[in-house]
């Protein structure tokens, strides 16, 4: 989780999801228990239409919930869409370190 000191992570995520009830819990758990300090955190929730009423699904091609979005000077460094490939903090440090090289 220290990779992503000084990030901003965009969460969009649906109440209905039942992926998004497992990984958003995971990751504010996960943020909170590690003291990483974020840039910014944004949690967008959206409809069953996947839009949300600041248009930011469109804007970021929301395709599936939920959507992690880990990004650096509005740049998007990395995403994670629906759940991780292993152990959540392992995939978003293998992420971030893959879109540094």
């Amino acid at each position: 989780m220290q990779a992503l000191k000084g990030k901003s992570v965009l969460i969009l995520f649906g109440t209905w999801c039942h992926d998004s009830e497992r990984e958003v819990p995971r990751f504010l758990k996960l943020a909170d228990a590690s003291g990483v300090r974020l840039r910014q955190l944004q949690l967008v929730a959206v409809g069953l239409d996947k839009k949300d009423p600041a248009g930011l699904a469109q804007q970021y091609n929301l395709l599936y919930t939920p959507t992690i979005i880990v990004m650096d000077n509005e740049q998007e460094l990395y995403r994670m869409i629906e759940r991780p490939k292993g152990p959540l903090a392992l995939d978003l440090q293998q992420g971030l370190q893959r879109a540094q090289e």
